[in-house]
């Protein structure tokens, strides 16, 4: 074979990898993708259960595109997700605010076990998100604040382009609203309303 030929072969076994690699990526079709969830507990693999003292302040949200925002208490969090077979998970890098919180909090403890979820099942309407190594599980509830419409459910999260926190006792609102008729007063759809909002972006 003669050294262009033989380059060639090379050249197209390394851009075989790279797209390989580049496909394993993809989110495949889960049902995780599109929802939203809010923490219930953290029940250990040494029997140990830890219990948020409000809900709404650790949640996550799938998105439809591989990626996810989270809340982890006093902050917040973003990147990636893959799910390449039955009830397989994997979180990309996090990428995480790094705002002290107060005692008690469950911060610390989902961030240094976030790289090490591996699989998830729903069962009764719940999420539950395993650790490797039998190390526990987080158990998750539907979040509450959904917008709903006659078509389904609607899911998203606000944002802001100003990096100003959110006073304690903001309110997060959504309306949906039907303005397609002309000279006609606008419609309400739906509305979600949402007491404890924490900082952006706000899963809803």
């Amino acid at each position: 074979m003669s050294r262009t030929r033989t380059a060639s072969v090379l050249l197209l076994l390394i851009a075989s990898t790279r797209l390989a690699g580049q496909v394993s990526r993809v989110p495949q079709s889960t049902n995780l993708a599109g929802t939203a969830w809010q923490l219930v507990r953290f029940q250990g693999g040494d029997g140990t259960t830890l219990t948020p003292d409000v809900r709404s302040k650790y949640t996550i949200a799938f998105e439809s595109d591989g990626r996810f925002a989270a809340r982890i208490d006093c902050n917040r969090a973003n990147g990636t997700w893959s799910s390449i077979g039955a009830n397989q998970l994997t979180f990309g890098p996090l990428a995480v605010t790094r705002v002290l919180c107060p005692p008690g909090s469950l911060y610390n403890q989902m961030v240094r076990q976030w790289p090490y979820v591996r699989s998830y099942v729903m069962r009764n309407g719940h999420l539950f998100l395993s650790l490797t190594a039998d190390g526990g599980i987080y158990e998750f509830e539907p979040l509450n604040a959904v917008m709903t419409t006659a078509a389904g459910p609607i899911r998203g999260t606000a944002t802001y382009r100003e990096r100003v926190a959110l006073p304690r006792q903001a309110v997060f609102e959504a309306t949906l609203e039907d303005v397609s008729r002309a000279g006609a007063a606008s419609e309400l759809i739906a509305r979600v309303r949402n007491e404890q909002p924490g900082n952006v972006p706000i899963a809803f």
